[in-house]
């Protein structure tokens, strides 16, 4: 692991050599003589947080700070400088530093700096971690909610059983799921699967399903849904990602509810037909 938890950039060897020599017992340092040199060192060790004097030739510290944010915004950047003016502080905040030491300082006020600094980076990383995976949900549900909204328009278009059976499997497979299924009316109740045909120990697992007492049940990664003209098994539902679960049990039921509605409008079609034949 190349990581290091604090990256020494001074232009004096002997100061980098005492920092060092504190630092080393308690971190994972690195160190670096000009800004080049930390520029460099940064892309390839990604501390946590940067040492930096202000004072150095060719590139000072503040330079080298606003370098350093052009690619990284979390890292933290301590200046140490034996400027302690208000002008120095502030410019030290203005190329993006986080915190400013004046030389000369006591040792546990450095050790205490760097760990609060890299305390601080560690909650950063984490929160910065925890909104990109939130993002990526929110785009991932968004994505799938334009799916259903698409299935559903399709759904209520549909004139008979074996074209909605058809777009129900059809629209499940874009979330990999393999599943058989069960549409029922007052004059017919068929059978489906995503593997066709249909095995006899599907249907009967449907037609025991078509009993159950609740909407949802589930039994490793098999989930059982039942509604009053439909019922469904999905056999490989994701149960190591639980999120990717709440999603898809939410979905089912929209699904479920809807291909219910219609299977209603289908029997009352069916029974008009009936009464019209009849007449």
């Amino acid at each position: 692991d190349d990581t290091v938890d604090v990256l020494i950039v001074d232009d004096s060897l002997i100061e980098l050599d005492l920092t060092n020599f504190l630092l080393r017992e308690h971190f994972k340092v690195a160190s670096a003589s000009s800004g080049a040199e930390a520029l460099a060192l940064i892309a390839k060790h990604k501390p946590a947080v940067v040492l930096l004097d202000v004072n150095m030739p060719e590139m000072n510290g503040y330079e080298t700070c606003r370098k350093i944010r052009e690619h990284d915004k979390l890292m933290k950047v301590i200046f140490i400088s034996a400027n302690d003016t208000t002008a120095e502080i502030l410019d030290g905040y203005d190329a993006g530093g986080n915190d400013y030491i004046v030389k000369p300082y006591a040792p546990d006020i450095l050790l205490s700096k760097l760990n609060q600094a890299i305390h601080r980076r560690k909650i950063l990383e984490q929160t910065s971690h925890n909104a990109k995976e939130l993002a990526m949900e929110a785009m991932t549900s968004m994505g799938e909610l334009g799916t259903i909204i698409t299935f559903l328009r399709s759904c209520f278009s549909v004139g008979n059983l074996d074209i909605l059976a058809s777009l129900t499997i059809s629209f499940l497979s874009r979330f990999n799921l393999s599943v058989c299924i069960q549409f029922r009316t007052q004059y017919n109740q068929k059978n489906y699967a995503t593997q066709s045909p249909i095995t006899p120990i599907e249907e009967e697992l449907l037609n025991r399903t078509a009993k159950m007492g609740s909407r949802f049940a589930e039994r490793g990664s098999r989930m059982f849904i039942n509604y009053q003209h439909a019922s469904l098994i999905v056999k490989n539902m994701p149960t190591a990602d639980d999120l990717k679960m709440g999603r898809l049990r939410d979905n089912l039921a929209i699904l479920m509810e809807a291909i219910d509605e219609k299977l209603s409008l289908l029997a009352l079609e069916e029974e008009t037909q009936v009464a019209l034949n009849y007449i």
